[in-house]
């Protein structure tokens, strides 16, 4: 089997990037979402980790600071794509938007001109942590994050730039949705606009593919080709 091209997928949370937005520095950066994930007794193959306490990437170890983070792991990205280059390999790098650390969601309400998203629709839903990093609906900023809030727009574009000057030497770049991703009803509104500037319809149609996602009940999420049957080479 033969790859020929090096993808690596970063979160927002991680220390690959470092940018600054209407005064607000990052400083959220950290790997394995902020958790400390001990080698003890009973870890399987703990001698093989020399002694160590703790999981750590090797070349983060000793990165205390922030600052230090992100040192060690753009490096570390640059070598891995230099690595790969040299191989006559391509590479892409995948990161979020749409999807800020606490420093930033936390000041939207400050930079926002109002509120986007009515308190009705935030009514009963909960919010989910993983270790350091948001995952679900944040009081504080949840009624802010909508593309039709320009400030939210604007640190996108902080974002996409911060990863394209970080990395130059990437070949692709793709931007990746949060999982669970946080709008409110005003997918009709940008679809319209979409379809004014780009003329989507008819051949790509809201009303059917809304009506694909309302039927597509499967629980694996998408529906799934029949899979093709391996030839029988078995002799008569």
């Amino acid at each position: 089997m033969k790859f020929n091209v090096f993808y690596v997928q970063t979160y927002p949370y991680q220390p690959f990037v470092d940018y600054d937005f209407r005064g607000q520095n990052k400083t959220t950066g950290m790997l394995h979402y902020g958790w400390k994930l001990p080698v003890h007794a009973e870890t399987i193959g703990r001698r093989l980790f020399g002694g160590k306490q703790e999981l750590t990437n090797p070349d983060l170890e000793g990165a205390s600071s922030y600052r230090e983070r992100v040192q060690a792991a753009t490096r570390m990205l640059h070598e891995l794509f230099r690595y790969a280059h040299a191989r006559r390999m391509q590479t892409g790098l995948m990161f979020w938007i749409n999807e800020f650390t606490t420093e930033f969601d936390h000041r939207l309400p400050e930079w926002s001109d109002r509120k986007y998203l009515p308190d009705e629709g935030i009514k009963g839903t909960r919010n989910a942590r993983l270790g350091i990093a948001e995952d679900g609906v944040d009081s504080v900023s949840f009624a802010y994050l909508t593309p039709n809030n320009s400030v939210v727009m604007e640190l996108n574009r902080k974002v996409v730039q911060a990863h394209i000057e970080t990395y130059p030497e990437v070949d692709y770049y793709g931007l990746y949705q949060p999982e669970l991703p946080r709008s409110g009803d005003e997918y009709k509104e940008i679809w319209g606009r979409l379809n004014k500037k780009y003329g989507l319809e008819p051949e790509f149609s809201l009303e059917k593919m809304m009506e694909s996602a309302r039927t597509n009940t499967m629980p694996v999420g998408v529906r799934q080709a029949p899979r093709p049957q391996p030839p029988d080479h078995r002799r008569n």
